[in-house]
């Protein structure tokens, strides 16, 4: 597999020493349970401007950091709270990074200008491309215990690539996850093939957990594998990248670390030093301040939704089952299981980080204003079917809105942007059980004063329409 050909060295950005309890025996990683367990979880970067810079054998791949449990694109595409790295491995940054391409309606001298068609030079072949994909390394001696396939070859990204996921136990306390790889390293290969018989570079299915009750030792620094990169070609060389990046080419870097004590992933941020943490925490506002920022340009219209998450770790914890407040689990919701009802729809409660240095007052209602909700229906089309107070529908597939007020057991909000005319309003109340949320929507309304509560009964069934019924388990 051509992806094998070149290698960077990372190690996953965290880098401290973590506090333990002195204990013995486990089935942890082959690092002891010492009183201090280090975590060089960190890229060979350097803190940049703007993302960090990391270096390749064929030049710098610019990272850019995303928060810990964001709900909203260009951060994730998790509407309940993604909680993971949120990395992109960009390669380049601006257009002098880029070539025109040829006979696009430019002047054909190569130079990226303004309002020229331009793309990266991947060189004949993808080998550029293929000299800038960073390869993961094993932060610490550990074991790896579980090896997945998560899909067969997948033409959107660069070389067809399958999807692979690896699990690392770095100790009795934390294990690391590794997601949507593209290919695994050799030295890893060589281990697992050993063990298992099955060679990661021709194995295409079928898909799953490859590992029996294995544990296969790791040292630290070993080269693990390399994250899937988005690149398409359009003409031979020359490249763009898709998705959140449509212009150019990026690694898709999405890793978690697990407390399995507390049986919850970590905010991987918070396991960085105080000074790294601030550093990165600025670097990452200055990235969404940038307009002309590759990450956030597209999204111009939506800075109101995404700079409500502009810390690296939320403030709400990331608790899978616990249903004490509408807040856990970063409070994102999707419809479960119940007689009648069609399993849909997401349903996210979002803080808005005032702390962040890109808050901005003015983007909300009113100062007051603490929370966004966001409530989207999937997968695939058609999105919801609303009808407005004037009686017009509309057909929102993800909506966003302010909660304009919060009590007990209701809200008050303001979704903005859904396809009518102005800000519309509604109100809702809800209950919490052992189940979960339940939820019972209003009208639509011109107006706050206009939108009534609806009275939800304790005995009151959801009935896939204006009661709708939640936990934290990420179903769709």
């Amino acid at each position: 597999m051509r992806l094998l050909q070149t290698f960077t060295k990372i190690i996953l950005p965290i880098g401290i020493s973590v506090w333990l309890p002195a204990c013995g025996g486990g089935g942890g990683g082959s690092g002891d349970d010492a009183d201090i367990l280090p975590l060089p979880l960190a890229f060979e970067y350097t803190v940049g401007a703007q993302t960090l810079e990391v270096p390749t054998s064929g030049g710098a791949i610019h990272v850019s950091v995303g928060p810990f449990g964001a709900h909203f694109q260009p951060l994730t595409g998790d509407p309940i709270g993604d909680a993971k790295s949120n990395l992109i491995g960009l390669l380049a940054l601006d257009s002098t990074e880029l070539i025109e391409i040829p006979a696009s309606g430019g002047n054909d001298d190569g130079i990226c200008d303004s309002g020229e068609s331009c793309a990266f030079w991947g060189g004949l072949g993808g080998d550029l491309i293929r000299s800038r994909i960073p390869t993961y390394i094993a932060p610490v001696d550990a074991k790896l215990t579980r090896l997945t396939l998560n899909s067969g070859p997948d033409p959107f990204y660069f070389d067809n690539p399958v999807h692979w996921e690896i699990d690392m136990a770095l100790s009795s306390r934390f294990s690391l996850r590794i997601g949507h790889l593209g290919g695994i390293a050799p030295p890893l290969r060589n281990k697992i093939l050993a063990a298992t018989g099955i060679d990661t570079d021709s194995y295409t299915g079928p898909k799953g957990n490859l590992f029996t009750g294995k544990n296969i030792p790791i040292a630290a620094g070993e080269a693990l594998a390399f994250p899937q990169m988005v690149a398409q070609e359009l003409l031979p060389g020359y490249y763009i990248g898709g998705g959140v990046s449509n212009r150019i080419p990026w690694a898709q870097m999405e890793y978690s670390v697990v407390d399995n004590r507390e049986r919850d992933q970590v905010c991987v941020y918070d396991l960085l030093t105080a000074t790294q943490k601030s550093d990165i925490q600025d670097m990452m506002v200055a990235e969404m301040a940038d307009p002309n920022s590759v990450r956030y340009s597209a999204y111009s219209t939506s800075r109101w939704i995404w700079s409500a998450e502009g810390l690296l770790c939320p403030t709400y914890s990331s608790q899978p089952n616990d249903f004490s407040s509408i807040h856990t689990r970063f409070g994102g919701w999707t419809e479960r299981p119940e007689a009648g009802t069609t399993i849909n729809e997401q349903f996210s409660i979002v803080k808005i980080e005032k702390a962040s240095a890109i808050y901005d007052m003015a983007n909300y209602d009113s100062a007051t204003v603490d929370h966004l909700a966001l409530r989207a229906v999937g997968p695939g089309l058609p999105g919801f079917s609303w009808m407005m107070p004037d009686r017009d529908v509309v057909t929102p597939f993800i909506a966003v809105g302010e909660v304009i007020q919060e009590g007990a057991n209701s809200l008050l909000i303001m979704w903005r942007d859904i396809g009518w005319i102005a800000p519309v309003y509604q109100r809702a109340a809800f209950l919490l059980d052992n189940q979960g949320l339940k939820i019972k929507w209003g009208i639509f309304a011109a107006t706050a004063i206009d939108a009534t509560l609806p009275i939800l009964g304790l005995g009151e069934a959801c009935n896939d329409s204006d009661i709708l019924c939640y936990d934290h388990q990420p179903r769709l």
